[in-house]
């Protein structure tokens, strides 16, 4: 995934340590712009934009579980919703 300015210039790599590099899912910028939430292969994480401080918010607590995902800021920035589809 890439981060460039609206007009294309100035393209950076995203690339939230410790996982490195991934593919994200989904992904849902912060109403202020300063945070991204996103999701890879069942684990949440935010991050600033620039990739630095990525934490992890939630993860598949089971090799069973079958989905977590889809996260989207509430408008004033204040809770994130996302989707778990616990195994069974």
């Amino acid at each position: 995934m890439w981060i460039a300015n609206a007009d294309g210039s100035n393209p950076v790599a995203f690339c939230p340590p410790p996982a490195g590099c991934f593919f994200p899912l989904n992904l849902d910028w912060s109403p202020d712009g300063t945070r991204i939430l996103l999701d890879s292969f069942n684990a949440l994480s935010l991050a600033k934009v620039d990739g630095s401080s990525a934490t992890p918010l939630q993860t598949s607590t089971s090799c069973c579980d079958i989905a977590v995902g889809t996260p989207r800021w509430s408008p004033d920035g204040s809770q994130i919703a996302f989707v778990k589809i616990p195994a069974g």
